[in-house]
């Protein structure tokens, strides 16, 4: 056999195998962080339901400075929007309020434009010295194995921003 046809047959067997992977991988991706934060969970609740606030401890907000960012609806109700345009780094997309529950639970609709859209939300637990904050990301990836294989690489893409996003938040609070 020649050297091309077995790099061919190698290559072939490799593609086959990652497409087997991806088949078998789940179409559900979830991504979660927590962290305790010195203050009253109401405190922390006006830093997550105000984007305003929001791009204050954002992690990707120091990735492009010069990001283009609109908000519109009211603060802390179902329907207050986020619409950003950025560099490659953090691309185009929307976040809006679709779940609000005072001080205890947030949910938002994230839109990334061509890369798909996903549900993102902040649960606040009272603790006897401030309040536990989780982020968590869901997302639905399809049939699609290549699709599959993204999303089971998701918790590295964002799990670090999630971490930075939140350590970001505790440092703005308890300053």
């Amino acid at each position: 056999m020649s050297v091309s046809l077995i790099l061919l047959l190698v290559l072939a067997v490799l593609i086959l195998l990652t497409l087997a992977i991806g088949w078998m991988l789940p179409s559900d991706v979830h991504v979660e962080r927590s962290i305790s934060i010195r203050a009253e969970p109401e405190t922390v609740f006006k830093h997550l339901g105000d984007f305003e606030m929001f791009v204050i401890w954002s992690p990707w907000s120091g990735k492009d400075p010069a990001m283009k960012t609109t908000f519109s609806g009211d603060q802390f109700s179902v329907g207050h929007r986020y619409e950003w345009k950025g560099n490659r780094k953090v691309g185009v997309g929307s976040m809006e309020i679709s779940h609000i529950e005072a001080n205890r639970k947030l949910n938002i609709d994230l839109n990334f434009g061509p890369r798909g859209n996903s549900l993102t939300s902040f649960e606040l637990i009272t603790e006897e010295t401030g309040t536990k904050v989780i982020w968590s990301f869901d997302m639905y990836m399809g049939s699609n194995p290549t699709s599959k294989l993204m999303g089971s690489m998701m918790d590295n893409f964002i799990g670090r921003d999630f971490s930075l996003g939140l350590n970001n938040l505790k440092n703005t609070i308890e300053k």
